[in-house]
């Protein structure tokens, strides 16, 4: 991504200053602020980077905004000194790879940081951004702490930063409101719903997803909403699947009132199950059928058949057992909105062996990149090793586990068998 920084040392403040953004977001796809930094941000993806600031120098300039200097480059550090040091006429555009040697003859005050870290690297002897960015990181972290680590990563170019928030997906929806009748008669709602899933489900075919929930939304005459929540046992864009599990819901449901209007909205979705067929596949004719059935069940028995039960197991693997419900099929309706928001591991059926590049630290073998089905995956930090080992009433083990997160943003989780020296990926956190 390619990031084109405008600095604007005076800063405008009321209405000019809530105008800012509008007027970036009218030559930009995305835009951000920082008053603080006196710094605005254009996400040039794509686009030329220099006509961009051109544009956002004429659009700002329209309403008396002045511009001293413009830059882009792919790390928002770079960017953002290289504005910094620019004059209102010039443009400055570093080129990809030599952010770094821009860097370097640069003091560190350019990096900004609380001032007692620079007194003890001047203390040092290190002054310039090239003098910081080639010492090692554990000297670094160990004499300097955290702010001496957050100065060595900018002077090595190395800026993480979110400058622009994901665009939320916007999934889609219908919705019919009628204000001269109302009803409570399952079918007349029915009749409604039928249109009102065509859309729906129109719109799922076109982007290629399968909903997962959907959203049913009752307006009552008595201005209140009633909301009921369907889910499927695996995504589908079928409208026939949603309309007979809506008839159901619905037929559940004891209305407080007459119904004005009916609205419905995928809350949840995803890319349809498609397996590439076989040709030497006898059940792959059938395979459909057969889900299709399955799903079937499932929908109407709204659980799983056996539960997970968490073991004290040192190995991961295994920590999970499967066993059947002892009461049969739990009622149970769980808001997804209610459960909590965390990483959640996800293991491997069988780990799979992986060509790892380590170093020592600690006494200890860290990775710092794997190669997985012929693709090579860098990582940016590495947590671990945890030792297991022994287990001597069965067979002996010896294993150090990584956690680590790859360049990409996966945590993945990777560990070494000691006995024959060979690196297995064990799974990943979504």
């Amino acid at each position: 991504m390619t990031f084109v920084a405008l600095s604007i040392p005076d800063w405008p403040t009321g209405a000019a200053a809530n105008d800012l953004l509008a007027q970036l977001l009218a030559v930009a796809p995305r835009a951000a602020v920082s008053p603080t930094e006196q710094l605005a941000w254009l996400d040039a993806r794509s686009l030329q980077p220099a006509a961009l600031a051109t544009s956002a120098r004429a659009a700002l300039g329209s309403s008396g905004i002045a511009v001293q200097g413009a830059a882009a480059a792919q790390v928002p550090i770079v960017a953002a000194i290289a504005a910094r040091r620019g004059d209102a006429q010039g443009w400055i555009d570093i080129a990809p790879g030599a952010e770094r040697s821009y860097l370097a003859p640069l003091p560190l005050t350019v990096l900004g940081g609380e001032g007692a870290v620079h007194h003890l690297l001047f203390g040092i002897g290190v002054t310039r951004c090239g003098e910081l960015a080639p010492l090692s990181r554990e000297s670094v972290e160990v004499r300097f702490g955290r702010d001496g680590m957050t100065l060595w990563r900018m002077a090595r170019a190395d800026d993480r930063r979110r400058l622009f928030s994901a665009r939320p997906r916007e999934l889609p929806s219908a919705s019919l409101d009628w204000t001269e009748f109302s009803t409570t008669d399952l079918e007349q709602l029915i009749f409604v719903l039928h249109s009102l899933l065509k859309t729906v489900c129109d719109q799922l075919i076109t982007a290629g997803i399968g909903a997962r929930t959907l959203e049913i939304t009752l307006s009552l005459e008595n201005r209140t909403t009633l909301i009921e929540r369907v889910t499927a046992a695996r995504g589908t864009s079928q409208r026939t699947t949603w309309l007979r599990l809506v008839r159901r819901t619905l037929e559940k449901v004891d209305l407080p009132d007459r119904i004005t209007g009916i609205a419905v909205r995928v809350d949840a979705a995803g890319p349809p199950t498609v397996r590439q067929g076989d040709f030497f596949d006898l059940g792959f004719a059938s395979e459909e059928a057969a889900e299709s059935a399955v799903s079937h069940i499932l929908d109407l028995q709204s659980d799983a058949v056996i539960v997970p039960a968490l073991q004290a197991h040192p190995l991961l693997e295994r920590r999970v057992a499967w066993q059947a419900h002892p009461e049969g099929m739990p009622a149970r309706d769980v808001d997804a909105a209610d459960l909590p928001a965390a990483l959640q591991p996800q293991l491997l059926p069988t780990a799979r062996a992986v060509d790892v590049t380590t170093r020592e630290r600690r006494s200890f073998l860290t990775p710092v990149h794997y190669t997985d089905n012929g693709v090579r995956h860098p990582l940016r930090e590495s947590l671990g090793p945890r030792c297991v080992s022994g287990m001597p009433w069965e067979a002996p083990i010896a294993r150090e586990y990584h956690q680590v997160v790859r360049d990409d943003g996966v945590v993945v989780l990777l560990y070494r068998d000691a006995l024959i020296d060979q690196w297995y990926l064990a799974g990943w956190w979504d």
